[in-house]
């Protein structure tokens, strides 16, 4: 039943469909058909003739569920001449393709195709028809297991129902089975194909395929077919279907079987269809269907109201007309669809007395040809997202002649053919002043796309028109019309004006304004569903004056008391909608922690739950408190499955059985959303919280989103700290209460652990905040770093400044210290380019001689914190204490760090502590004598009073103090101490000493003067090197064992994964026939041991036996967002390769079915095996949303080449806020393996002293020439066994370029990321690790398109570090690249760009620039040129930038250890056995 508004919408849509119908034969269905068929006050889109005879509708209401439907019905008059039926199959019957492309074939055979809809079912993985085909009078497919279709005759009379036909098979003139024509073969035989079904027979199992050559294999209904039997096949599958020919099969033991077994060749066949009833006689097209819906004019038994999908319905109606209905489903914001009797009940009141159902699903597809275009169109949603390729079509095709020839180009006839003007869209709802415009086309009398003459003119019953056609909507509710006018052509189109709407949606949901700031909103209008045109004049709007005022465009202006509520109205007719208002306030602290308030914990399922206020200002974002929760989900029993969850809010009052409680935090006014920042630990638990309003109701809020296993996102994502806010949802009556401040929960059982989080002030926002979260920058010291000084009195001196729009630094949170000790007497004063922070030092006590350390600290007024630490020295003629260390030492190794002192004689007393990192170092007793580790003391020291020498093993601190000295040589330097240390056995990488805050005495000087030892880095690597060749295949390896000087090692043992393998000979060689025992590409690890010192772990990789020609040159790379990685290789294999990874933790020697598995997509390459001679197929797998920070094995299957090789990698550790190590060489530029021996030694010496090493970044020259395929095989057979285990990246040199302008081998040998420019895959990209992102150029080809992308790049995503590799060096040392300067040096600064990478100088330089000035690290870009991994070398040039230089002949390599604040970077070269440090540094960033 209508409401009274549904009656009154009805009655006008109804008039305005009769308005806007072109003159046609067929009759419109109505409103009221539909009304009743679907439940509800349907909406009409509109209905117009498509051709003479065809008639288009589609509707949009509500089906018996109170779901929307949406859906389409094609009419078509079987009797009217000029319009006409006809079913398509694909050529072949077996084969599928979508309606709009089935179209297109009969268009192109010369039928006028006006609409259609898919067909019959089909097989999904064959697309042979599953039901009856007749096309052109051609029986194309038998009825198979169910017996429903409708077909046509020539003369327009139409038959629906069971065909019951019968199929008969003839054996030299008897009948001896019958058979299914042209189906996918099953057990029901024996089937029948002819070459309409295609090339071969559907036989797929063991049976029998009885060739038959036929004088003709056109069968109708009705008909015969008659030949001879020309072979009999057994155990063959698809037998060809020759021309004439006809080919029977079966399958062996099932139907039919038996029949055709029995055949011989010369036997006569015949096929013969008969119609018992007559009722198909004479039809020439049909198509089944699967269920019948209506028989007679009634439903029938039994159909679902329940199963709602999308629908291919197909009707008759008692005079013979066919209605085609399509209803869109699946699509919940679009249409659900019907159920079966929803559908009966809807053809039912079409006027159909019988219906039966085509396929549907995601098969359901209608398309036409509105009038005016000339081309038929798909007009629904298809629920797969796009068209399905289907078995057949009914379309619906006109004859009537065209008025004119068209024009090729445009599809349409000439203007002066038009005789019918058509608008889109013919009907719709306009509200007042609505704006609306019309699409005109034109088309001849048959409805054939012509041109729209000139001169449109357009007018209305219910508004005013522009001369360029838009209509204001000025009448009153009810009916009106549209006019449009051109030359003897004319159309109308019809709008309603309703009295009132179902629905108003305003733009936002609330307001949230500050005090004179003003918003535009905007409202829509909505009508059983479909929304009505309107402007936002055409409502009513109201504003509460307490809050502020409204036009009548909706821009209201907030005008009130910060905290005020309102509400604003707008209204259409009888609707009406109301939004609340809240005048914004600053954001309301809820809790600091400062005062250390008492919190309580509650645990559900939780092995553990605490909560602790602590006084931390180092690491609290604000002020000095912040909260610790701990938790442990770690499950006690079965009882703790389940989702597991911690409570924790403001202490209660504990519950009579002791359980602790927790008590809201009242929240004031109206807030928007809660705020609070965390320290994440990245463990993708749920963080939630409670709200609850004056009623009582409580609403869960998310500082999170929940993780999603899917898609690997959401949860606690970040290590670190991080500002994260839940939104308070709207609809909730204040005053609120912050019922639960804390909700952690975690719903995944392999998720469950224990751990920490950290949270600094709790805050309520009330819409708008001006959040400071930019830390002040510091940006000149004086003295500068490394400054040397020759007084002890003088003024340290800082500028800073506060970022634009920052809350400005707080005087009261800056401090300045010097060597550990809180400097007295600094001052902050403005300054014209920002703030000064000063303080005099020495004015009453010289500063002492040597170095000194001082620390700036400082917050802005939102608690933002920023802070430096430099070094400088003071050169006077008093004591200076210094610290000498050697360049490097051997892991396991004891050496002596000596302590000194220049201008020794005025030195009376001295204390001091020094530190080291106790994982890499342990101290070493110098005097057994006394108890504890104490250092060695020169005789002039061990004379004065010594009060303290002892050694914290487990802290990392020696601590030493005298008195009472007294010296008197006349040397100005002289020793005082040695401390002696021993460098464990597992020691890799950059160790140091460094003293912050000791004091000196000095003679003439009562007080104590403070020092520093600033940090004295020196290498820790292996004492030996072991060198390992001939890694293959049943082949033998070859060793040999040097100590850090070159000499030969005699008597070490070689250990492969723990097991002895073989022991070195007096010149330190031995053999191993162990590795190649392991198949090619197995992953193992050999190590040389003697006397407790050791080599590192080589990493080896089995290569490949001679003469396999199978898997070659395997590299590993990242993809371009963290969590992926690539496996690359080539091999003869042109498809059907994969490759299968499994973490190595759970690999036990093979590969489960269930390992992780990645399709390689492969491409064909110019080059050829160099064995074998055969040509090569570029291989590469991808892999994503691995585990960071895991170890893998992997396995290529190499197609038909069957297992290649095995391996293992690492993911990097690619979680933003976490640590990660990668390496950067470059300039190998070798011609053979021999020629790669120092990259090989680069590797491992970087791996030395970085085993953590994630990844390496090459700088381009990997080759010398290009081209020259020889020296990529070399380049792998030296350093394969570390190309396919450690993720490499690289960037084109120029050397690459040689000869190969295309970088065909650079490609082919590296398989990296295409995220560049267009048409740069793989030579300028991108890939992001962690918290930073590398952009690798090419410098060899146009810059201007690499800028504009590496601008493009950087605002998409801003991370925290950002870093270039490229060949060409802009500031380097033998070449001076000018023009790359001027053109890359200000978009680096521009940009942000925190470090450059570059080779091509052959020599080691570091300069930081900005603006082309020399600058502090981390105050501009720091640019290395890498120097080079190989055997050639430039001269020495160091220009005015340099900085750093390392012009040694030797190969270097530069580590870098990315951490959130900073980048640790150590580059280092290769002295023989020996590897020497030649820079260290920090880059910094708040």
């Amino acid at each position: 039943m209508l409401s009274h508004k549904g009656r009154k919408v009805t009655a006008l849509l109804m008039a305005g469909i009769m308005a806007c119908m072109s003159v046609t034969s067929v009759q419109a269905l109505t409103y009221r058909d539909v009304s009743a068929a679907l439940h509800g006050s349907p909406v009409l889109s509109e209905t117009r003739d498509l051709a003479r005879g065809i008639t288009h509708s589609t509707w949009k209401a509500p089906n018996a569920s109170g779901k929307t439907a949406v859906f389409h019905t094609l009419t078509i008059d079987t009797a009217n001449p000029e319009a006409k039926a006809i079913v398509w199959h694909n050529n072949p019957v077996s084969t599928r393709s979508t309606l709009s492309d089935m179209i297109q074939s009969a268009r192109a055979q010369g039928y006028d195709v006006v609409a259609g809809v898919n067909g019959d079912f089909f097989n999904l993985g064959s697309g042979a028809p599953i039901g009856l085909v007749i096309r052109n009078g051609e029986l194309v497919s038998s009825d198979g297991l169910y017996s429903f279709a409708v077909g046509f005759r020539p003369d327009g009379t139409t038959v629906m129902g069971n065909p019951a036909l019968e199929y008969a098979l003839y054996r030299n003139g008897s009948v001896v089975d019958t058979f299914q024509l042209n189906k996918e073969e099953a057990d029901n035989g024996p089937y029948a194909y002819t070459p309409v079904f295609g090339t071969r027979a559907a036989s797929n199992q063991d049976g029998v395929d009885i060739v038959v050559q036929m004088g003709a294999t056109r069968l109708t209904v009705g008909g015969t077919i008659e030949g001879t039997v020309v072979s009999v096949n057994t155990g063959t599958y698809g037998t060809p279907i020759g021309p004439n020919q006809t080919v029977l099969s079966a399958r062996e033991g099932k139907a039919g079987y038996a029949t055709l077994a029995a055949m011989v060749p010369g036997d006569i066949i015949r096929l013969e269809v008969r119609n018992p009833d007559g009722q198909w006689a004479g039809v020439t097209e049909g198509v089944g269907a699967l269920h019948r819906l209506l028989e007679n004019g009634a439903p029938v038994s039994g159909l679902s109201a329940s199963n709602i999908n999308p629908a291919t319905l197909v009707g008759r109606m008692p005079d013979g007309r066919i209605v085609l209905a399509e209803i869109d489903g699946r699509q919940p914001d679009w249409s659900n669809g019907v159920s079966y009797s929803e559908a009966a009940a809807l053809m039912l009141e079409l006027g159909c007395s019988d219906a039966v159902v085509c396929d549907g699903g995601g098969s359901s597809t209608v398309a036409a040809r509105l009038p005016g275009n000339a081309d038929a169109e798909r007009l629904n949603r298809p629920s797969d997202g796009s068209e399905r390729k289907v078995s057949n079509a009914l379309l619906l095709v006109s004859t009537t002649a065209p008025a004119a020839l068209s024009d090729p180009a445009t599809g349409r006839m000439p203007s002066d053919t038009a005789s019918l003007l058509h608008l889109y869209p013919g009907t719709r709802y306009l509200l007042p002043n609505a704006l609306a415009t019309w699409q005109t086309k034109a088309t001849d009398a048959g409805y054939h796309a012509a041109e729209v003459p000139a001169g449109l003119s357009w007018s209305s019953t219910g508004g005013i028109f522009t001369p360029d056609g838009q209509l204001t909507v000025t009448g009153t509710p009810g009916l009106h019309t549209v006019t449009a006018v051109a030359g003897a052509a004319s159309g109308q189109a019809t709008f309603i004006i309703p009295d009132s709407v179902s629905a108003i949606r305003l733009s936002k949901s609330s307001v949230v304004l500050a005090n004179g700031d003003a918003t535009d909103l905007s409202a829509t209008a909505w009508l059983e569903g479909v929304q009505v045109a309107a402007t936002d004049r055409s409502f009513a709007w109201w504003a509460d004056p307490a809050v502020g005022w409204i036009t009548p465009d909706g821009v209201f202006t907030a005008t009130g008391m910060p905290g005020a509520a309102g509400s604003i109205t707008v209204s259409y007719g009888a609707a009406s909608t109301q939004i609340p208002v809240t005048l914004a306030r600053n954001p309301a602290e809820l809790e600091t922690f400062d005062a250390a308030p008492l919190w309580n914990a509650v645990g559900i399922k939780a092995k553990g739950a605490s909560v602790r206020s602590l006084a931390d200002p180092a690491t609290a974002l604000f002020g000095d408190g912040l909260l610790r929760l701990f938790y442990d989900f770690t499950p006690r029993s079965a009882e703790d499955a389940g989702t597991a969850g911690i409570l924790a809010g403001p202490a209660g009052p504990d519950a009579a059985d002791g359980t602790k409680t927790v008590q809201p935090l009242p929240l004031d006014g109206v807030p928007t959303a809660i705020g609070v920042w965390v320290f994440g630990d990245g463990s993708r638990y749920w963080l939630r919280g409670q709200v609850t309003d004056a009623a009582g109701r409580v609403a869960d809020i998310d500082y999170t989103p929940e993780f999603k296993t899917a898609t690997g996102a959401g949860g606690i994502d970040w290590t670190g700290w991080k500002y994260v806010e839940a939104a308070i949802p709207a609809g909730l009556t204040a005053p609120y209460t912050l019922s639960a401040p804390i909700r952690l929960m975690c719903p995944l059982e392999d998720r469950k652990k224990s751990g920490a989080l950290l949270f600094d002030r709790f805050r309520a926002i009330y819409g708008v905040k001006s959040d400071d979260v930019q830390a002040p920058v510091i940006d000149a010291v004086w003295p500068a770093e490394g400054t040397v000084m020759d007084v002890g009195t003088f003024t340290i001196s800082t500028l800073t400044h506060d970022p634009e729009g920052g809350s400005g630094i707080n005087p009261q949170k800056v401090s300045l210290s010097l060597d550990g000790v809180p400097l007295t007497g600094v001052t902050v004063e403005a300054d014209p380019e920002g703030l000064r922070v000063s303080c005099p030092v020495g004015a009453t006590v010289p500063a002492a001689g040597g170095a000194h350390v001082a620390v700036l600290r400082m917050e802005d007024m939102f608690g933002n914190k920023a802070s430096r630490t430099w070094s400088f020295h003071v050169d006077t003629p008093t004591p200076q204490i210094s610290l000498v260390v050697p360049p490097s030492v051997s892991s396991g190794e004891t050496f002596d760090a000596v302590v000194q002192v220049k201008t020794p004689n005025p030195l009376k007393a001295l204390s001091v502590e020094f530190r080291w990192d106790p994982a890499l170092l342990e101290p070493v007793d110098l005097n057994a004598g006394a108890e504890g580790v104490q250092l060695g003391l020169e005789k002039y020291v061990a004379a004065g009073k010594v009060t303290e020498n002892a050694a914290d093993k487990v802290k990392g601190v020696w601590r030493f103090s005298v008195s009472a000295l007294n010296s008197t040589v006349k040397a100005t330097e002289r020793k005082m101490l040695t401390m002696r240390f021993r460098s464990k056995i597992t020691a890799r990488g950059s160790a140091g000493l460094s003293a912050i805050g000791g004091t000196v005495q000095v003679a003439g000087v009562k007080a104590l003067q403070a020092f520093s030892v600033p940090l004295s880095s020196f290498l820790v690597e292996p004492a030996y090197t072991l060198d390992v060749r001939g890694v293959a295949a049943a082949g033998t390896a070859r060793l040999s064992v040097t100590d850090r000087t070159g000499t030969p090692v005699a008597g070490a043992t070689i250990f492969q994964n723990g097991a002895v393998v073989a022991k070195t000979d007096a010149n330190g060689r031995a053999q191993t026939a162990s590795v190649g025992k392991l198949a090619a590409g197995a992953k193992t690890s050999l190590q040389a041991i003697k006397g407790g010192l050791s080599s590192s772990t080589v990493p080896v990789v089995v290569g490949a036996a001679a003469g396999s020609g199978k898997t070659r040159a395997v590299t590993v790379s990242l993809i371009s967002q963290p969590g992926g990685m690539t496996v690359h290789w080539l091999s003869t294999a042109s498809s059907g390769t994969f490759v299968q990874v499994i973490e190595a933790s759970s690999y036990s020697g093979a590969f489960p079915a269930d390992a992780i598995k990645a399709k390689a997509t492969v491409t064909a390459t110019t080059l050829t095996d160099p064995e074998t001679k055969k040509k090569l197929y570029e291989h590469k797998s991808v892999f994503y949303d691995l585990k960071p920070g895991t170890a893998y094995k992997w396995l290529i299957t190499d197609g038909a080449n069957g297992k290649g090789a095995t391996g293992g990698f690492t993911t990097p550790v690619s979680e933003e806020g976490k640590t990660f190590t990668f390496g950067f060489v470059t300039d190998p530029q070798a011609v053979d393996a021999a020629g790669y021996a120092p990259l090989r030694t680069t590797f491992e010496r970087m791996l030395g002293i970085a085993p953590d090493l994630s990844f390496v970044l090459l700088g381009g020259d990997v080759v010398d020439n290009g081209s020259k395929t020889a020296q990529w095989w070399g380049l792998h057979e030296a350093a394969g066994a570390f190309l396919s285990s450690l993720p490499v990246l690289s960037a084109p040199g120029n050397h690459e370029y040689k000869d190969d302008a295309k970088l065909a081998a650079y490609k082919a040998f590296w398989g990296l990321p295409a995220t560049g420019p267009s048409g740069m895959g793989e030579s300028c990209y991108t890939v992001k690790n962690g918290d930073a992102r590398f952009y690798m150029l090419d410098t060899q080809a146009s810059l201007d398109k690499q800028i504009v992308w590496l601008k493009s790049e950087r605002a998409a995503e801003d991370s925290k570090w950002n870093i270039v590799v490229m060949h060409r060096g802009i500031y380097g040392s033998f070449y001076d690249e000018k023009e790359f300067r001027a053109k890359l040096a200000p978009v680096f600064d521009e940009l942000g760009i925190d470090l450059v990478l570059s080779g091509h100088d052959h020599n080691w330089v570091r300069t930081t620039m900005k603006g082309g000035k020399k600058v502090l690290p981390g105050t501009g870009t720091t640019y290395i040129t890498g120097g080079s991994a190989g055997g050639k070398y430039y001269d020495d040039v160091k220009r005015t930038w340099t900085e750093v230089f390392y012009g040694g002949k030797t190969p270097s390599f530069t580590v870098v250890k990315v951490a959130q604040d900073r980048l640790e970077i150590v580059a280092a070269h290769i002295d023989g056995t020996k590897t020497v440090q030649h820079d260290a540094f920090v880059i910094r960033k708040n």
